[in-house]
């Protein structure tokens, strides 16, 4: 009975003291993941062809607050040989919500751009615009979907091989040599 009650209680130090290790492990890994979840300011920055002229690109930025939803500064630049390379301008504009519009008529030139988010991944976005020089017009268009999951799928899967590699060193092996 004695070597039961040690063995028995051998075993329930080990498992308790494993739930503490596992325990303190899973709070180290909330405290680093709780950031990386926070809302924060996100800037985007993306170059497309500019369609109807050749050899033209754009090249466009946008700062997005995801704590208050705010857009708030930006910038597009043109480049290339067409009528619209050298352009170039930037916005301070705050507008709330997941799409951002703005309309600029500066002598002969017409300006409309769009900027959506996808509300369920706000790394996703499209970008588009027309833009006018006297009688000659160019469009643009971007998306930004990659594939996957969202950031916190991501945390998941990184716990959970975390936690695996932690759990497998955590078992010593005991060898027994028996005369």
């Amino acid at each position: 009975m004695h070597w039961a009650f040690s063995v028995g209680l051998r075993v329930r130090l080990a498992m308790t003291s494993r739930l503490k290790f596992v325990r303190n492990a899973a709070l180290l890994l909330m405290v680093f993941a709780v950031p990386a979840w926070a809302g924060s300011i996100n800037s985007y920055t993306f170059t497309t062809t500019v369609a109807g002229v050749q050899n033209t690109t754009v090249t466009g930025t946008f700062i997005y607050n995801t704590s208050t939803g705010m857009f708030s500064t930006g910038s597009l630049a043109f480049k290339g040989n067409s009528v619209f390379g050298g352009l170039h301008g930037s916005y301070n504009k705050s507008e709330s919500g997941l799409s951002f519009v703005l309309n600029v008529k500066a002598g002969n030139i017409t300006l409309q751009y769009l900027i959506s988010l996808n509300p369920q991944n706000l790394n996703q976005f499209t970008a588009s615009g027309t833009i006018t020089r006297s009688s000659t017009t160019g469009t643009f268009s971007y998306a930004l979907m990659p594939e996957g999951g969202t950031p916190f799928a991501y945390l998941i899967s990184a716990g959970v091989v975390i936690f695996g590699g932690i759990l497998l060193t955590g078992f010593r092996r005991r060898t027994q040599i028996r005369i």
